[in-house]
């Protein structure tokens, strides 16, 4: 399968095409994530792989002073537009950095958030990282691409293909997060609901932009030819429940 830049993955294509990123669970999912670590105004906060800004501005709007780092330049300047947008701009600063090695010093974090980061990266180093950077007692909580069962060897082959993805089952994510140093490690396991993903789309994009975007990237020759594939629609309808989502949290001592 080619995707239109074959250093990148095909969520990254497409959310730079379109202007639309949504994480797995839409924002009732980021929601969610930002109860379970407690991120609240007074805090300081890292939005780890903040992509084109949908959560660090929907912190920001919670009144949340909010870094948000990404490595991808182009996704930093969608990030800002959608800040400007939202009047969240002195709220968020924004960093282009590697997540493998942030430019922050030790204890710097009340929370740390990623949302569809950790699946992309070095998972266990960018955990570290994370851990490094939070203050004793701060709270690293993310959200990503979980196994709900184990995976059958040609689905792990599609998503490291298509996607460059790798995640994990709920117990491997959990194992992860410990080896960093995290402790009180809880993990809440969701399916994916499509009609759901669509409506959260909707209610946060609107139905034009949501469908411009739509024609727009498959017009776009590499994600066209990645979503209209037949195999590509076989694959995901054999496996479709194989992948969910997680939502896990844990504190460093």
């Amino acid at each position: 399968m080619t995707i239109a830049d074959p250093g990148r993955s095909l969520p990254e294509e497409t959310g730079e095409i379109t202007g639309i990123s949504e994480h797995m669970g839409g924002t009732k999912a980021t929601d969610q994530l930002l109860k379970m670590t407690g991120a609240a105004p007074g805090h300081r906060v890292i939005d780890m792989g903040c992509g084109t800004g949908l959560t660090a501005t929907t912190m920001a709007k919670r009144g949340i002073d909010v870094i948000a780092v990404d490595i991808d330049s182009r996704a930093l300047a969608m990030a800002k537009a959608r800040s400007a947008r939202s009047d969240t701009a002195e709220m968020i600063s924004f960093i282009q950095a590697d997540l493998h090695n942030l430019p922050f010093r030790e204890e710097t974090f009340d929370v740390a958030v990623a949302e569809s980061a950790l699946a992309f990266c070095d998972a266990g180093r960018v955990s570290g990282e994370a851990n490094r950077v939070l203050k004793s007692g701060g709270t690293f909580g993310f959200n990503e691409m979980t196994y709900l069962q184990a995976p059958d060897p040609a689905l792990k082959a599609v998503l490291r293909l298509a996607l460059r993805a790798s995640p994990h089952q709920e117990r491997e994510w959990k194992v992860i997060f410990q080896k960093a140093g995290f402790t009180e490690v809880v993990g809440k396991i969701s399916k994916i609901s499509l009609p759901g993903q669509f409506l959260s789309h909707l209610k946060t994009h609107g139905m034009l932009a949501h469908t411009r975007a739509l024609i727009g990237s498959l017009f776009k020759p590499g994600i066209g030819r990645a979503f209209l594939n037949p195999k590509t629609r076989e694959m995901v309808m054999k496996f479709r429940s194989y992948v969910g989502y997680g939502l896990y949290t844990g504190r460093k001592p």
